[in-house]
């Protein structure tokens, strides 16, 4: 996918993720306009290709391998078909509009629902200009290559040790790659659970980071020490953190992330 992640500081990745997470809304409401929605909003979010270096929705049409995506290697909006590029827009110097107008013609052509039938739960807080900045998008993708590996890897780690694991996946709202790691029978809303994933950056941290999040949330004074390369995060929300700028990228992030997962799980086994 070009670029290695330590290529371009983590800090400076703002711009390239406020472009992405700006276009791959179209993207997501095609799938809200053409899939059942599902309780979890689920139907909503992302996969990913690592060969197109893309975040991609579930089939729009299965019996046409219809999907929508964005491609953080070539910059574009994506149209596939069966899982090959049919079609693709690059974004810099475009409008937000011409990114849906170009989509919804795709979507006409094969008889589906447009993206003006989606209805969005939530609005992005500001409309930010499609500018190049090619190496800071393709080095965010390689963040999320690394992040949707790890994550897999420790999910196979330790789906026998727990209830449920969901894949991976990017929910376009808060633009992460999350999994949710189930320990009991009981709705994910209330249950004992480990919420694991990387956020592409926001409101807390300009950078990528990974967290790992107990839930219910544990007394303050019985968290611990934090595991090698994370720390606690207390303010807003309680997890284990552990920044971009922090990680060697050279090593595998799944061995980092089975300490943190290990540690809520006993935390919550109290």
């Amino acid at each position: 996918m070009g670029n290695e992640p330590g290529t371009v500081d983590p800090n400076q990745l703002v711009r390239a993720r406020a472009q992405a997470h700006q276009a791959c809304q179209w993207a997501s409401k095609a799938a809200r306009a053409n899939l059942v929605a599902r309780p979890d909003d689920s139907h909503s979010n992302f996969g990913w290709l690592p060969d197109l270096g893309a975040l991609v929705t579930e089939f729009l049409d299965p019996d046409q391998g219809l999907q929508a995506g964005f491609s953080f290697a070539a910059g574009a909006l994506l149209w596939l078909r069966h899982g090959q590029v049919d079609a693709s827009l690059a974004i810099a110097g475009r409008e937000d509009r011409e990114l849906g107008i170009w989509l919804d013609e795709h979507l006409a052509r094969a008889s589906l629902s447009l993206t003006h039938d989606a209805h969005m739960p939530y609005a992005l807080e500001a409309q930010v200009p499609y500018e190049p900045c090619p190496d800071e998008m393709q080095s965010l993708g390689q963040w999320f290559n690394v992040g949707f590996a790890a994550l897999s890897s420790v999910r196979n780690e330790f789906l026998n040790a727990v209830f449920d694991a969901a894949q991976p996946r990017c929910w376009p709202h808060h633009f992460d790659v999350g999994m949710l790691l189930l320990l009991e029978d009981a709705d994910p809303e209330t249950a004992r659970s480990v919420g694991l994933g990387l956020s592409s950056g926001d409101a807390s941290f300009t950078q990528p980071y990974y967290y790992c999040n107990p839930w219910p949330v544990p007394a303050a004074d019985t968290l611990g020490q934090a595991p090698a390369g994370f720390r606690w995060h207390t303010q807003g929300f309680t997890s284990l953190i552990a920044l971009a700028s922090d990680l060697d990228v050279e090593s595998p992030h799944a061995e980092l992330l089975r300490a943190p997962v290990a540690r809520c799980m006993e935390l919550l086994s109290k």
